[in-house]
């Protein structure tokens, strides 16, 4: 795979190249009052940045506490562990992709959107217990609008499959919009046809129905 849009389409990378090429970050004031509203929380925090995702490691000592147990190897493969990450963060605060956060439960999540409502980002809850957060105007869809400008091809001749909120504006803004079978109700709604689940095959069946069979 040559290109990839990532941290909820913060981020375009040219994995051939291993660089970024486009970007649409969190200002470092903004990443700073996020990261500060989450002190005395209980959860697990993520950073986002240049590519790579950060957290600390200590939090993996007991992942299920936080709902984290089946990613672990996923942590320790590919993200970066950075010790006291909030408390050198905040010393020197950076532009950020994005910021993850996984609580303990739904109420300590409801505790931190209460202290963020007013911050200048898009916050978006996820899962059970998690939410993700990016700068304004930035979703999946601003991430297909910008990985299409640096291939200089238009956006309605790409294809989008998803299956969870943040995946709605990848659908909105796509050529050919698709949904898993497994799918929320709403992004069901936003796609022009619906594949089968993740336990049976629906992107494969997805990129030979409509990506192979045009090629």
């Amino acid at each position: 795979m040559r290109y990839a849009i990532t941290s909820s389409g913060a981020a375009v990378a040219d994995c051939a190249q291993d660089r970024i090429i486009s970007a649409q970050n969190l200002p470092a004031d903004v990443a700073a009052e996020l990261v500060r509203a989450f002190e005395g929380l209980d959860g697990f925090p993520i950073l986002f940045f240049n590519g790579e995702a950060l957290y600390r490691p200590e939090l993996l000592d007991d992942p299920q506490h936080f709902g984290m147990d089946a990613y672990v190897d996923n942590f320790k493969s590919h993200c970066t562990a950075c010790e006291d990450m909030e408390r050198r963060f905040l010393a020197a605060p950076y532009p950020v992709e994005k910021l993850d956060f996984y609580f303990v439960d739904s109420a300590e999540r409801a505790k931190y959107l209460a202290r963020v409502q007013d911050v200048r980002a898009w916050v978006v809850p996820c899962e059970s217990a998690g939410v993700e957060i990016n700068a304004i105007g930035t979703d999946k869809g601003s991430g297909l609008q910008a990985l299409c400008r640096c291939l200089n091809i238009p956006i309605s001749a790409t294809i989008a499959i998803g299956d969870s909120e943040n995946d709605r504006p990848l659908l909105r803004d796509a050529g050919l919009p698709l949904a898993m079978g497994n799918a929320i109700a709403d992004v069901k709604a936003a796609a022009r046809y619906v594949m089968p689940d993740c336990d049976h095959d629906g992107v494969a069946e997805a990129i030979e129905r409509f990506l192979l069979a045009q090629s």
